[in-house]
């Protein structure tokens, strides 16, 4: 998985999910979020894996939303943008007793 911003690195049925923005601590932008949903799609499918660890890059495991980015978005569209962000984390993390399993380090 090759990404602008995420790193994924497998090992021992393990992958490590990686924020990689230390210069704005790890915050969610467009791209981010983008690169974030598609290795958790992937992840959550590969039966090799059977845990997830989500870190950050740097000092800052994540600062949450990238200000510049959520200025962009016209304030009529905020609501829609964030219920589309949780509708996307809730779909990408399985949460019924199946592996693979999130775990969050850095924070």
């Amino acid at each position: 998985m090759a990404n602008e911003r995420i790193s994924v690195d497998k090992a021992n049925h393990v992958a490590t999910l990686t924020l990689n923005r230390p210069e704005k601590h790890n915050a969610f932008d467009g791209v981010a979020l983008q690169e974030f949903g598609q290795c958790m799609d992937e992840l959550s499918k590969d039966e090799d894996t059977r845990a997830i660890i989500i870190t950050g890059a740097g000092k800052s495991f994540c600062a949450g939303s990238d200000t510049a980015y959520i200025s962009q978005i016209p304030p009529s569209r905020h609501s829609s943008s964030i219920l589309v962000w949780l509708l996307k984390w809730g779909s990408v993390i399985p949460c019924h007793g199946s592996p693979p399993y999130p775990s969050l380090l850095n924070f």
